[in-house]
């Protein structure tokens, strides 16, 4: 029995057409639930908005397939229907944004709570005695279960799965990355079934909202300086000299401030400079699209354009946060919208620049040899790494290292970061050779290439 039924438009294939049985294209139940996956399906549609149609997937009758069900392989569904391939590029998405994040994060917690022995009988650790990033990801749950009980009480399941997910993103993507490993946060003690028990209430004690804001100043300025150097084509590995932020709001200034060292770690730059204007290092230039404006104001065209050229960087951000203003140009109140206006941006020499909304940075693209090559043993570590990923070694699982190459400057490189490249590789021996193994890696250091092998430790072979 129940209350209330949500209901929902049609499902439909990927294309948005219907599926029939008769041409085939029906998907059927067992054969979604053993190739898309049945958590997959509940995400896809509670995250669905109820009044428009399910784009659910697509079958391809003409590819036979067997299904590996809990009762053994299968090649008919419970009609006698052959069972065909299923593919469905929505639970892609789900299983890509939400669902391998979160087992990630769980794989993360279990390996590391094996390491440390943690045993979850012990007391908790009192909230004010957390570091500042438990506090926050805390507060920040507690929010989350207070935006999924509002929703799920109106029977917006939409809603609900974008707390959800935004919650599993910043766990994943910040928490984890910015934390020494803790696993005493989690619970690693599931109920017998989360059907029998009370649904989460945001408890106060565990939460600290003041928080909140200066982590999101924190996590978009982090966000735009990644999009910027994929713009300038320089890799995170690459350190950098500076990132230079600016913002009109005092309080915002607070903020980054005190979480300069988060975004100089996440960016990968030595400083992180906080001022009111970036005047010094951008010049923004604005030009009225003659395009937009001259169908409605075509008499008045040559007068905006001298009225929009002498926009300010602030006038505009507030021109498109607000979807649109109103100026008077010859007695004539005009209607200005941000497709009206054009923005051109010149940087200084050695830098780039973003913004987004009130928030605007410049990163310093000068690479010193000092930076090269902290670059370079960067690049080193994460080929190792991506070795021992490949040869499926446990976290604490201890190598030793052989590389090979003909150029003076990566042995040096090498050298002088030996104690790093060892320290994140948990290697106990960092050698070079003359020769080397022929199944050894050729990889890229910077823009030299070095061969690498790498092999267990005696004790961790035996």
């Amino acid at each position: 029995p129940f209350k209330t039924l949500l209901g929902h438009r049609l499902v439909m294939n990927e294309a948005g057409k219907p599926m029939h049985k008769s041409d085939g294209t029906a998907i059927w139940f067992e054969e979604a639930a053993e190739q898309i996956g049945v958590d997959t399906m509940r995400w896809m549609y509670l995250q669905q908005n109820p009044a428009q149609d399910l784009r659910f997937g697509t079958r391809h009758p003409e590819q036979k397939v067997t299904l590996e069900t809990v009762d053994g392989p299968r090649e008919t569904t419970i009609d006698g229907v052959p069972t065909c391939k299923v593919e469905s590029g929505p639970a892609d998405e789900v299983r890509r944004q939400v669902l391998l994040p979160l087992w990630n994060s769980y794989s993360f917690f279990v390996n590391y709570a094996r390491l440390d022995d943690f045993d979850p009988s012990l007391p908790e650790i009192p909230f004010a005695e957390r570091p500042q990033i438990d506090q926050w990801i805390l507060t920040n749950l507690q929010s989350v279960i207070t935006g999924i009980r509002s929703a799920f009480e109106n029977y917006d399941t939409p809603a609900a799965c974008g707390f959800a997910a935004a919650f599993v993103d910043d766990l994943s993507n910040w928490y984890i990355r910015r934390s020494v490993p803790q696993p005493s946060t989690l619970n690693p003690q599931p109920p017998e079934s989360v059907h029998l028990c009370d649904f989460p209430v945001a408890d106060v004690a565990w939460s600290d909202p003041s928080l909140l804001d200066p982590m999101k100043a924190a996590q978009a300025i982090v966000q735009m300086g990644h999009r910027l150097r994929e713009t300038i084509n320089q890799r995170v590995r690459q350190p950098l000299a500076e990132v230079r932020v600016g913002c009109r709001s005092a309080a915002t200034r607070e903020h980054v401030a005190a979480l300069s060292d988060v975004i100089a770690d996440e960016l990968n730059v030595k400083q992180v400079v906080v001022v009111e204007s970036l005047g010094e290092l951008v010049t923004y230039k604005y030009r009225a699209n003659p395009a937009s404006l001259g169908k409605r104001y075509g008499k008045l065209l040559n007068k905006l354009r001298e009225v929009i050229a002498t926009m300010t960087h602030d006038q505009f951000v507030a021109l498109s946060d607000a979807g649109g203003t109103t100026i008077r140009v010859e007695e004539q109140m005009v209607d200005l919208i941000p497709d009206d206006v054009s923005e051109s941006v010149e940087n200084a020499s050695g830098w780039a620049s973003a913004s987004d909304g009130p928030i605007s940075i410049s990163l310093s693209t000068e690479l010193t040899p000092d930076l090269i090559r902290e670059g370079m043993s960067r690049d080193f570590v994460r080929h190792v790494q991506q070795m021992r990923k490949d040869a499926d070694l446990e976290i604490e699982q201890r190598i030793r290292i052989t590389y090979a190459t003909d150029d003076a400057e990566a042995h040096a490189t090498i050298r002088e970061w030996a104690a790093y490249i060892q320290g994140e590789t948990l290697a106990v021996e960092l050698s070079a050779s003359a020769t080397i193994a022929d199944t050894a890696k050729r990889v890229m250091i910077g823009e030299v290439p070095v061969h690498l092998a790498m092999a267990l430790t005696q004790t961790e072979s035996t």
